[in-house]
């Protein structure tokens, strides 16, 4: 096994972030695996996850859109 290469030990510190998952209800076999594995990291990291389901990928702009420009106004 090669000793050179491999990817540096570093920590994320995330307490005090707020993220936004954003999922669809359509397959939900997968995307509940996938926004539950990204809820359960995030929370794990300290973040607060806000989370917000829309019936299929093209309501996704729809809610994403507003999201951001809250979190670009300033507080």
């Amino acid at each position: 096994m090669a000793s050179t290469g491999a990817p540096e030990d570093y920590s994320i510190h995330a307490e005090g972030m707020t993220i936004a998952v954003v999922y669809t209800r359509w397959n939900d076999k997968i995307v509940d695996l996938l926004r539950s594995g990204a809820r359960d990291e995030a929370r794990e990291l300290g973040v607060k996850v806000e989370e917000f389901a829309v019936a299929g990928a093209l309501e996704l702009p729809v809610v994403v859109r507003p999201i951001i420009i809250t979190a670009a106004m300033p507080q």
